[in-house]
């Protein structure tokens, strides 16, 4: 139950935080959502500090860039109509600004009135899957302009 469960969201195995907001139904502003709780690994993931949550002062519209606004919404949308917004790639943007990577999923039961949001940081991975493409990027273009020996 929810002792099992309190382990396993301390035990910060991985990045979770529940996600609320001001009105009963999900808006279309994500000022309006706002973390209720984060275990460490989701706050170092973000950069941010316990003491940013208890404020309130961390609202999905910080966490999330522009691009992604949408699919934050249709994921809240979707765990509301069915339970689970199954996990999708997306980007995180930290205190600092940077972007980092994720692979998140987003459950909710009702009559709660937050969302699970569970969190893998992909970044790394990410860094070097770019860095491989980069690296064999100028063999592709060379490689057609070189003229078989006769």
């Amino acid at each position: 139950g929810e002792a099992y469960f309190r382990f396993i969201f301390q035990s910060n195995l991985v990045p979770m935080a529940f996600v609320s907001n001001t009105g009963a139904e999900p808006d279309d502003d994500l000022r309006n959502w706002y973390l209720v709780d984060a275990n460490d690994a989701f706050l170092a993931f973000v950069g941010y500090s316990r003491q940013d949550v208890e404020k309130g002062a961390l609202t999905c519209d910080k966490l999330t860039p522009p691009e992604y606004l949408a699919d934050k919404l249709a994921a809240f949308r979707t765990a509301k109509a069915h339970g689970v917004s199954l996990p999708r790639e997306a980007t995180a943007l930290t205190r600092n600004g940077e972007r980092k990577h994720m692979i998140f999923g987003m459950a909710y039961h009702a009559p709660a009135t937050s969302w699970l949001i569970i969190a893998l940081d992909i970044t790394e991975p990410k860094a070097a899957e770019q860095a491989a493409l980069e690296a064999s990027a100028p063999k592709s273009v060379l490689l057609p302009n070189i003229s078989p020996a006769v």
